[in-house]
């Protein structure tokens, strides 16, 4: 009996130790989230830009052949 009292009193421990830790995961895997998203926009708005300086360029080659 002593010996199971004392497994109910350091599995309670254990799961008031757990909480905050589950909480700091919950946190974690919101920000990872958060940072899966803001790196694939940041990806999207590389991929215009590069869109847009390529067609720069070619604008500036019409342009340049225009002048020859």
């Amino acid at each position: 009996m002593i010996f199971g009292a004392k497994n109910k009193e350091e599995i309670f421990r254990l799961k008031i130790e757990n909480n905050p830790l589950k909480n700091r995961i919950e946190s974690l895997e919101k920000k990872l989230l958060l940072a899966e998203n803001d790196n694939s926009q940041l990806a999207e708005d590389m991929s215009t830009n590069d869109s847009r300086a390529r067609t720069h360029e070619d604008l500036n080659k019409l342009w340049m052949q225009s002048l020859v």
